[in-house]
């Protein structure tokens, strides 16, 4: 290296040459070794005073609210009416496994064993086009709702279930894991 700068010393220092020598000096001594330049590291160790305590969620708590599908029984009856004859089947099955809400009036019961199995009859929408009532059926435990025992027919009870049979003919619905609510007996005391 330094025969070279011996030889073109005139070149060198003509102005051109320095700033190149200067930054192929700079760059042997910073990239060419390669050092490992990093900050210092340091461990933080967790306060004492700070532990996760597991707790457990309690069972009786919700971690999700049930999604209720916006369906009126007078849409199910439209949909299968409206279908050809051999489609009515397949536009049945669609509603199995929906949850529903829907206002009804008390219709019939039988009672067997511990259980009473209940017909109700969908509340008609103000511009049904069928006139025909609709029913649900279900079955409950009367242990669970007393008032069935002594509730007169017409009564008004909200059920909430998921529905588990469409009837293509009568469009009547079977509900599973039916809950009821009286709305119109609240308020008695």
């Amino acid at each position: 290296m330094i025969e070279l700068v011996i030889n073109n010393k005139e070149w060198i220092f003509s102005g051109v040459g320095v700033p190149v020598l200067g930054a192929l000096i700079f760059w042997i001594r910073n990239f060419g070794q390669r050092k490992s330049q990093g900050l210092p590291l340091t461990q933080i160790e967790q306060p004492r005073s700070f532990r996760v305590i597991p707790q457990e969620i309690p069972v009786s708590v919700p971690i999700a609210m049930e999604r209720i599908s916006p369906v009126t029984h007078n849409e199910i009856q439209t949909s299968i009416e409206s279908a050809p004859p051999l489609q009515r089947e397949a536009i049945a099955q669609r509603y199995i496994g929906q949850r529903i809400e829907w206002d009804t009036e008390f219709s019939s019961a039988k009672q067997q064993d511990s259980l009473v199995r209940l017909q109700l009859r969908s509340m008609p929408e103000p511009d049904a086009e069928y006139s025909l009532p609709l029913y649900v059926w279900c079955s409950v435990k009367l242990d669970d709702y007393r008032e069935l025992a002594v509730l007169p027919e017409k009564t008004h009870i909200r059920i909430n279930g998921a529905i588990t049979d469409v009837d293509v003919l009568s469009s009547s619905v079977r509900l599973d894991n039916a809950r009821l609510i009286f709305p119109s007996l609240k308020n008695v005391a």
